[in-house]
């Protein structure tokens, strides 16, 4: 995704971080985009942070590490 925010000429600044730690992060958060596997969690995540942009990445381009989809995917929000 940091390839693809390049080419884009995007400055993004791309970080990971488990569910449970996302608190730390949310202040300094644009869009979340969650991995397929918590999925289940995008009601809370929307609930506790409405103000920040989510998504679920599309499982083919998480599996295939196909990070110019999801940076095209966000952008689309």
């Amino acid at each position: 995704m940091k390839e693809a925010c390049k080419a884009l000429g995007i400055e993004a600044q791309i970080r990971a971080t488990s569910a449970n730690n996302f608190v730390e992060y949310a202040k300094n958060t644009d869009i979340l985009l969650l991995a397929p596997q918590i999925s289940f969690l995008e009601n809370d995540f929307q609930k506790n942070w409405p103000q920040i942009r989510q998504m679920v990445i599309i499982g083919l381009n998480y599996g295939t590490m196909n990070g110019q989809n999801v940076v095209k995917q966000a952008l689309a929000l």
